[in-house]
């Protein structure tokens, strides 16, 4: 409907809402609550070129997008918040995939693969921020959690509990 090529999409099924992204470089957040006629519901230009990749968390509560540029925009995820921007996070090298992993009830994890073979570990803060303090970079990643010897262009993320219940630390297993 909106006549722009599109490049990547995540549904959140629980809040009935899916992220879009595009070649021009726009998010667009859709309802999907008639799904024969999907109602655009929130867009906002994040980027000058087009949106490599958008994750919405599994419980509907952030949103993450990327772009060519290695940097990782994230918003508050439901329509209540207005999808306000929660900050940003710059990244050394261009993104190739993005992976939401929840540990437990407060622990809400975006794991970010780049194409130098690097994976990072990010806790993004549930709120807002001030714009002065949007840039993340430096306070909410653990550094290079992981070095492949290959890029991961597709990257899944699952608690390890998931996988044995002998597991008493919440680690996280890639696939």
């Amino acid at each position: 409907a909106h006549g722009t090529p599109l490049t990547c999409l995540s549904a959140c099924y629980g809040t009935g809402l899916c992220v879009v992204g595009a070649a021009d470089g726009c998010v667009r957040i859709y309802s999907l609550r008639d799904p024969q006629n999907p109602a655009l519901v929130h867009r906002v230009k994040l980027f000058p070129s087009a949106v490599q990749g958008v994750r919405y968390h599994p419980d509907g509560s952030r949103i993450a997008v990327c772009a060519d540029d290695s940097r990782v925009y994230l918003l508050q995820g439901r329509p209540k918040s207005r999808f306000a921007l929660i900050g940003f996070v710059n990244f050394a090298s261009p993104i190739l995939s993005m992976a939401w992993a929840v540990g437990g009830p407060d622990e809400h994890h975006l794991f970010v693969s780049l194409d130098n073979g690097d994976c990072f570990r990010f806790s993004p803060p549930g709120e807002s921020r001030s714009e002065e303090s949007m840039d993340l970079t430096n306070t909410h990643i653990q550094r290079n959690i992981l070095r492949a010897e290959y890029p991961l262009d597709a990257l899944a993320v699952m608690p390890a509990q998931a996988l044995s219940p002998r597991t008493a630390a919440a680690e996280h297993r890639f696939f």
